[in-house]
Formats: C-alpha cells, structure tokens, sequence
C-alpha cells in the first residue's frame, strides 16, 4: 500500500513584513478605463445633491411625497395621522382642561418677579421670607406679649430673628417688667439688654469691694494683682490675679490679702 506524505508547508517568515510581502498577489494594477477621470466630476455632484435633499440617507416626509412612491402601509398610515390631526384640532377642550389653563396663567400673573443677577464674584440676594414682610414695629409689639426667655430662644431661629431680638424697646420693657426697683439706668436705648443680662447675672450686686463694701458708683474698683520679679534682668515676668474687687482707697489704707487670703502687690483699676 501507498502512504500518504502531508504535504510540505512553506516556511513562514520570521519578519512580519516579508511575511505580508509573500502573500501579495503578483498581479499588475489595472489602469481605470479612458472616461473615468470625465465622469468622476459628474458623479461627485450628483452625491453632494443627493445629500443636501435627503434622497441619499431616505429622509423624506411621507406628507409631500407623491403617493405613487409610498407603500400601501405608508399610505394607510398617513391617512391615520391626517385624521387623528383633524380630530385635535376641532375637539373643543373641556372644563378640567379650561381651570388648569385659567390657574397656570394666574400663578404667571402673580409670580414674584426674578431677583436681578448679582454680579460676578458675589452671592445673589436672599429673597425675603414672610416674616421679613411685616412691618418691624408690629413683629416688636407682637413680642411684648412674649417672656424674655421665649424671646432669646426665637432668636436663635434665624438672622432676621437675631437681630429683632436686640430691639432696645424690646429690652426696656423686659427689664422694667423684671426689675422695676432696679438702680441701673441704660445711657442709649440699645444699652438695655445690657442692663438687663447685668441684673439677671446679678452683676450689680457683685461690683462692690470685698473690703469696704463700697460700690463701682461709691469708688474706683479694680482687681488685686501679684507680680513676681526675674533675679536676672530686674523685669516683672509673671502676673497673677485673683479677679476680685478691690477699691483703692482700701488698698491705700494697707490692705495687701485677697479675698482668698492670697498675698497682693498692687492694684488694677477698672
């Protein structure tokens, strides 16, 4: 019997470029036939027309088209859209449809006008809040009804709150309402919650001299201070106080012990 031998395969190159070379045709290019180069023009323009119609991409409106060149499908459907056009147009709308119309329109009529553009770099405006609307004077007597305590915490609600909250006629009437027997008198009308915060500490009371007994209104107060003295240089490097209140006249008359007993060098007015 005969054995069959495979066949002997060609090498393959070890270069991928001599590898491409082996498998190219050996065939001479055709030379492009005697008229091409005169038709080419013609069909270039042909293509730019076709494009700028729509003929070549099938982009056509079924509407103008002439109905030799539709479908019975596409014709079928263009007389479905026709109808359901004609249909919209004489329905009359209904009631739902008329309210909806008449509140769209209100809520344009009414509608606050557009706050104008801030400027670049700058934060657009805050639009005002319902209760920025109301007269100032009004919010404050509204108030007046209210305790100082429920007053200090609607003021923690927002900004416009904050600052209603520091109206001086507002603390006037607090203070007299709480302290009508009260010696502290407020020198402007925006001092009043100071005084107020001063009798509600009970501050008054305390600014008296631990010694004498003599108040800020009876004597110059100060606080009682010790100092220490750097051996090397001569220079006072380190002062202390006790924070207590100290008149000066009692420190001229030779106290030198703070209300803690602590020893003291001089005195601090206030």
């Amino acid at each position: 019997p005969h054995l069959a031998l495979p066949a002997r395969r060609a090498p393959v190159p070890e270069d991928g470029e001599s590898g491409w070379c082996a498998v190219l045709p050996r065939r001479r290019p055709q030379a492009p036939p005697a008229g091409a180069e005169r038709r080419a023009p013609a069909a270039v323009a042909a293509a730019e027309a076709s494009v700028a119609a729509g003929s070549g991409w099938d982009i056509r409106r079924l509407s103008s088209a002439p109905l030799q060149e539709l479908s019975a499908a596409q014709q079928r459907n263009l007389r479905r859209a026709e109808r359901r056009r004609e249909a919209r147009r004489v329905q009359a709308p209904g009631a739902a449809d008329l309210a909806l119309e008449c509140q769209a329109a209100a809520a344009v009529g009414s509608a606050p006008a557009a706050p104008a553009a801030a400027p670049a770099g700058e934060l657009p405006p805050r639009a005002r809040s319902g209760v920025e609307r109301v007269p100032r004077g009004l919010l404050v007597e509204c108030l007046l009804f209210m305790t100082a305590e429920e007053t200090a915490r609607m003021a923690l609600c927002g900004r416009f709150l904050c600052s209603l909250g520091e109206d001086g006629l507002l603390w006037r009437h607090f203070f007299s309402q709480s302290y009508p027997s009260s010696e502290l008198t407020a020198e402007s009308l925006a001092d009043w919650k100071h005084c107020f915060l001063l009798e509600v500490n009970h501050m008054e009371a305390d600014l008296i001299c631990y010694h004498t007994k003599a108040s800020f209104r009876e004597a110059v107060l100060g606080v009682p201070i010790d100092f220490s003295v750097n051996p090397r240089t001569q220079r006072v490097d380190y002062i202390s106080t006790t924070l207590d209140f100290l008149s000066l006249e009692a420190f001229d008359a030779g106290v030198r012990r703070s209300q803690w007993n602590e020893g003291i060098k001089g005195v601090l007015p206030l």
